[in-house]
């Protein structure tokens, strides 16, 4: 088993990889979607989104690092209604457009009727009415930046993002910032290019604020690990490293990508290890590992119901489940291309195809079925009650809401 141990607040190489601290020491802590959510992760506890969940998140700490330039819309500024959003009957649904124009729209997250996503290359995050109406732009690129080295630096990509009602979360990245740092006596050291900060932001509004965390030395992932909550805290994953709530940190090994948590226990993937994991968050940290899943091809995201985990495999083309205490690994769905985004509900387990479909089979296995096919690379995927969302990863992309059994007006 291997144990991650919580570290002094030093400059730290975790191979490739340099944690430094601009701030102060502190400890706390916590959303759902998937990246991407890199992505965007889903995270959820029982059969429904757990972006509904009514567990009040651990609030950013007053003295953590605030956004250095404050310009742009104010958070969560208030739309005017819209007519309903173009619609295209596709099999026995309707499918609508939420928002078009997007630059890769990646991780997303319903909750109370809004959507919320990241513009991953414009840098910004969004939301939009499930109902349809104008998106609005919650969190601006300039909101984001953070002061390092000799000036303060805007990210030049964002995501994957989770909301964790009353917050979202989210990774900012900059591919071109070099954050000076002393190198561990020995070496190696890399300074190249390459830093990512966590941020957030209250759905009640009010401006945004880094988590006081950079991570640094070397190419950002592309795209960047996941982030998930609970009632213990909020966990952003980076390789070799948990950064958990505010100004804490855990050294670990592997790359963890897609995350996902339940009341007191986290999941993860780790694509290059071909595993599924599992550990502890009670005590307030990532706890020891239990190793769940084995010889996975490349798994990606990461889905929950009240008893079992779900999760993409992009490498062989199948969905896969299981107990989410451990046990025998059953195949949902075989055969796909490229399934990465996830999700799951009373209703099914929905997952999106980057080659272009959204699908649904039975959580027990069973014939999967296309809910929409001919989709511009579909990325995240999220559901409420009522329909299924997801984004389309590309320049010019689109936030989609699928309805199944009706037919367009």
């Amino acid at each position: 088993m291997l144990r991650f141990s919580r570290v002094a607040w030093l400059a730290v190489l975790v191979p490739p990889l340099f944690l430094l601290l601009p701030c102060a020491i502190g400890c706390g802590g916590s959303v759902r979607s998937t990246p991407g959510d890199g992505g965007s992760t889903r995270s959820a506890d029982a059969a429904r989104p757990t972006s509904d969940a009514t567990v009040k998140s651990p609030t950013p700490d007053s003295g953590s690092t605030r956004v250095v330039d404050a310009a742009g819309p104010p958070a969560e500024a208030q739309a005017p209604e819209a007519a309903s959003p173009p619609c295209t009957t596709v099999a026995d649904s309707c499918l609508y457009t939420l928002a078009s124009g997007q630059d890769s729209p990646s991780s997303l997250a319903v909750t109370q009727g809004t959507l919320y996503w990241t513009d991953e290359h414009a840098g910004t995050v969004m939301k939009v009415p499930t109902a349809g109406g104008t998106p609005v732009t919650v969190v601006a690129k300039a909101q984001q930046g953070i002061s390092a080295g000799p000036g303060n630096a805007l990210p030049t990509r964002v995501g994957p993002l989770f909301v964790y009602a009353p917050t979202i979360y989210w990774w900012a990245v900059s591919d071109t910032l070099t954050v000076a740092h002393s190198c561990p006596s020995g070496g190696p050291c890399d300074e190249s290019p390459g830093a990512w900060w966590p941020m957030t932001a209250s759905l009640s509004g009010g401006s945004p604020a880094s988590l006081g965390l950079i991570m640094s030395g070397g190419p950002a992932p592309s795209p960047m690990s996941g982030v998930a909550a609970n009632s213990d805290g909020a966990f952003f994953a980076s390789p070799g490293t948990w950064v958990i709530g505010q100004d804490t940190a855990e050294q670990g090994s592997g790359s963890p990508f897609g995350l996902a948590c339940d009341t007191h226990t986290i999941f993860w993937t780790d694509r290059s290890a071909g595993t599924v994991t599992s550990a502890s968050t009670a005590a307030g940290g990532v706890g020891t590992n239990t190793t769940l899943a084995t010889g996975q091809a490349d798994p990606s995201l990461l889905a929950l119901d009240a008893d079992s985990l779900y999760w993409t495999n992009a490498g062989d083309g199948t969905v896969m489940k299981m107990p989410k205490a451990g046990g025998a690994t059953v195949t949902v769905a075989q055969g796909q291309t490229s399934p990465y985004g996830i999700a799951v509900s009373s209703s099914g387990v929905y997952w999106t195809d980057q080659a272009g479909t959204v699908m649904k089979a039975p959580q027990d296995a069973g014939a999967p079925v296309t809910l929409a096919s001919g989709q511009p690379t579909p990325y995240a995927v999220a559901l409420d009650d009522a329909s299924v969302y997801f984004t389309t990863y590309v320049a010019n992309g689109s936030v989609m809401k699928l309805t199944e059994g009706c037919s367009c007006p």
